[in-house]
């Protein structure tokens, strides 16, 4: 249901997280408050998410098999996609000292995500879509910190290292499911 698969699949299998906790009530987007009955607010209070409990370490999500799955069903190119860290990360609460801030859990879920990716390159794929990183939603947002834009950019590149003879598609949008908008006014100079 909108996607809970493409954020939990990777949480599921790392090492560092553990449960599927139930999120408040009311949500707690730093930016809009999606009323009860939409996919956003159900995406923000009914999903259950994992805590950070411990050092969050890779532990392979089979991204290489599953695209040898694909690519042997067709002759033409298949492009594999996944959730980045960032966007995971804006879900996550920390509940061990081992991590200070997000920054620290995002880092850690970049590098994790670089294992898997540069397997996945090694089994052959050449295309590959990273989805959601957040640099454009903090570059527009939270007072436009530009410390916390260029950790999000250095993030993002510490999570694609490697990849120079990898198409990158990079997805970011504005757009949610059924239509509901995250922001109500996304144009730079709107905050």
């Amino acid at each position: 249901m909108a996607g809970r698969a493409w954020h939990h699949y990777p949480l599921q299998r790392w090492a560092g997280f553990a449960g599927d906790q139930l999120q408040p009530e009311e949500t707690a987007a730093p930016w809009l408050h999606y009323p009860p009955g939409t996919l956003l607010n159900e995406i923000y209070t009914d999903w259950r998410w994992p805590h950070v409990v411990d050092e969050i370490r890779h532990r392979p999500l089979h991204y290489p098999k599953l695209w040898r799955l694909a690519q042997g069903k067709t002759q033409k190119p298949v492009r594999l996609g996944t959730c980045c860290s960032q966007v995971m990360a804006l879900f996550l609460d920390i509940h061990t000292p081992k991590y200070k801030d997000k920054r620290e859990v995002i880092w850690d879920m970049a590098v994790a995500m670089n294992t898997e990716l540069l397997a996945l390159r090694a089994a052959g794929c050449r295309f590959m879509q990273i989805e959601e990183p957040t640099f454009h939603f903090m570059a527009n947002t939270f007072g436009k910190d530009p410390d916390e834009v260029r950790f999000l950019v250095e993030a993002f590149n510490r999570e694609v290292q490697g990849l120079d003879d990898v198409e990158l598609w990079i997805h970011t949008c504005w757009g949610n499911p059924n239509m509901q908008r995250v922001m109500e006014d996304t144009r730079s100079d709107a905050r």
